[in-house]
């Protein structure tokens, strides 16, 4: 199941489907460099999983918890 979110130019999609992180690549463009990010309550299979189907991942995992969430704590 495909759910688009209509933002104008920042729209996207997110993918609902059983299995879908083993196969990112078939659904996302992972032929280049590409940043995951993950918190430290997900496991890590989960990162791992999109990061074996990237050209050249790049993993950064941040502190679990909302207050984590935010481009200040990322940087």
């Amino acid at each position: 199941m495909v759910i688009p979110v209509n933002l104008g130019e920042n729209s996207y999609d997110i993918y609902l489907e059983k299995g879908c992180l083993y196969k990112a690549g078939e659904l996302l463009d992972l032929d280049r460099r590409v940043l995951v990010v993950t918190d430290s309550d997900v496991p890590a299979q989960y990162a791992s999983a999109v990061c074996l189907q990237c050209k050249e991942p790049v993993l950064v995992t941040i502190p679990s918890g909302e207050e984590s969430k935010n481009l200040d704590n990322f940087a």
